[in-house]
């Protein structure tokens, strides 16, 4: 089997996602982050933007969506503005919900993941546990396939294409005057939409393929 090119052999402990500004600003927003889970000769890639509690310590003007994130569900939703709609739904967001609560709620965290988010870099997920036991490659973690060439080559198209957007996304919104807050939930929506071996590679939504 071809093996993978040595930038994806690189031990990643952290999100994909994960930027400079948001490491930076962690402890502030107590955002977690975790790591690599070590038992024995086991090494398992777990990273994932994580959010265990989140205190906002500033509060701006902007309406925070009215969504009961304790079981997603939305409330009225017919009775809201096309916004307030935007803004419920992606509240309830099974990863980014909380994130995006506290965006509107705080108007420096939201500049900050408006603007990381429109210039992600991003990488695959990899669970390097076989390669490292010596019985067998590498794989992707939401799906437990082996990362191949050809697999890396699709990637990496992938990748480009929704840098791309990401940017172009960002620099739209941010022209027409939208909201930091708003432009979040937007790039996460341009996330939601990206093909479903693209979001798979990334572990976009959070699956490990050993436990599943």
């Amino acid at each position: 089997m071809t093996s993978a090119s040595p930038r994806f052999r690189a031990l990643r402990t952290a999100s994909p996602f994960e930027t400079a500004s948001t490491r930076k600003d962690r402890a502030s927003y107590n955002l977690s982050v975790s790591r690599v889970a070590t038992r024995g000769s086991n090494v398992k890639i777990v990273g994932a933007l994580g959010l265990e509690t989140l205190t906002p310590t500033t509060t701006d003007r902007r309406a925070t969506p009215t969504a009961d994130i304790s079981n997603r569900r939305i409330e009225d939703p017919s009775t809201f503005s096309a916004i307030a709609r935007a803004r419920a739904e992606a509240a309830a967001h099974p990863r980014f919900g909380q994130l995006s609560v506290a965006a509107h709620s705080n108007a420096d965290l939201a500049d900050q993941l408006a603007f990381d988010y429109g210039r992600i870099e991003v990488h695959p997920m990899v669970d390097l546990t076989d390669e490292i036991a010596g019985t067998g490659p590498m794989k992707y973690t939401a799906t437990g396939e082996p990362v191949t060439a050809e697999s890396e080559a699709r990637f990496n198209e992938y990748a480009r294409n929704f840098q791309a957007a990401s940017r172009a996304l960002y620099n739209a919104e941010r022209g027409k005057g939208t909201n930091s807050a708003d432009i979040f939930d937007k790039l996460i929506a341009l996330g939601d939409a990206q093909p479903a071996e693209f979001r798979a590679m990334l572990n976009w939504e959070l699956r490990d393929a050993r436990t599943a």
